[in-house]
């Protein structure tokens, strides 16, 4: 019997947007869906306060960035 709560899923450990490599194994994970959804928070909550700096800004907005 599978149930959604108990199916994992693959998760960057260290999110692409923040320098991850999605093609490191290191850096790949298997998560469930309590787990993903908490670090879905933490991670947006990191990126709403990095936003607030005007170099993450800038880094993000630069095509060499």
């Amino acid at each position: 019997m599978e149930n959604g709560r108990y199916k994992k899923e693959i998760w960057y450990i260290k999110p692409i947007l923040f320098g991850g490599n999605p093609n490191d194994p290191s850096n790949i994970t298997m998560i469930n869906r309590r787990e993903h959804i908490e670090l879905v928070k933490y991670w947006n909550k990191v990126l709403r306060n990095l936003k607030k700096r005007d170099d993450f800004r800038k880094a993000v907005q630069s095509p060499d960035g």
